[in-house]
């Protein structure tokens, strides 16, 4: 394997492992609220033996509160999942909105998240020929950045327009910093693995990803043949 793909699949072990620990650590928490709310009604039950009378409306609040963490754990898992099979094949062809739907979720259950609101402002139709896994990656780490450069109004807006078969994807709401900090060579790594380029406009605030229709020269090739 060459140093190129080497790199690659280091940089794939990186972001699948910051995945998983995002993804845990918000189930963690998930089960932890459930078991304070089941401590809750032993609590209930235990004084109903003691001849207080329960609450049907009390009762009733924390089934519902426990109904919604399991909806919410199973969005997660839902999420957890859909980002394992985006390996199943490994160049394919891709719905990127459903992709940067995807890197959205799990970039929000990062911390940095309740501090800035990011989201979709709008998204075009692009399905384009890449490796899913790896933009997965490339859009994860842009967005762990945006996070944590947001402007005045601490929000990102994000946006997908297709062009030429291709696609751009923007990122406004950054604030203004100095050159060369961002993207690093670890994103120019990914992007040009993915034969995309990466542009930051530090006057706009704005970050543009810009994909083709389909991979040019790129190593990721190659790996597709051999998986």
């Amino acid at each position: 394997m060459s140093e190129t793909m080497g790199k690659l699949c280091g940089e794939g072990f990186i972001f699948f492992s910051r995945a998983n620990r995002l993804i845990s650590h918000e189930l963690k928490n998930v089960l932890a609220i459930i078991s304070e709310t089941l401590g809750l009604l032993d609590e209930l039950v235990a004084l109903w033996e003691k001849g207080r009378t329960l609450e049907p409306g009390k009762l009733q609040g924390l089934t519902s509160s426990i109904l919604e963490d399991v909806t919410r754990a199973n969005g997660i898992i839902r999420s957890m999942n859909r980002l394992a099979h985006s390996v199943d094949e490994f160049v394919t062809e891709t719905d990127v909105a459903e992709v940067l739907g995807l890197a959205l979720e799990l970039s929000r259950l990062d911390s940095a998240s309740k501090r800035i609101n990011m989201y979709l402002e709008t998204a075009g139709e692009a399905v384009i020929s890449t490796c899913p896994f790896f933009l997965h990656g490339l859009l994860f780490r842009i967005m762990h950045y945006a996070m944590r450069r947001g402007g005045p109004e601490r929000e990102i807006r994000i946006s997908l327009e297709t062009e030429g078969g291709g696609c751009t994807i923007s990122f406004g709401g950054i604030a203004p910093v100095g050159g060369g900090e961002f993207p690093t060579g670890r994103e120019q790594s990914l992007a040009e693995a993915l034969s995309a380029r990466i542009t930051m406009d530090v006057a706009s605030g704005t970050l543009r990803v810009v994909l083709p229709r389909a991979l040019g020269r790129s190593p990721l090739r190659s790996l597709s043949t051999q998986v």
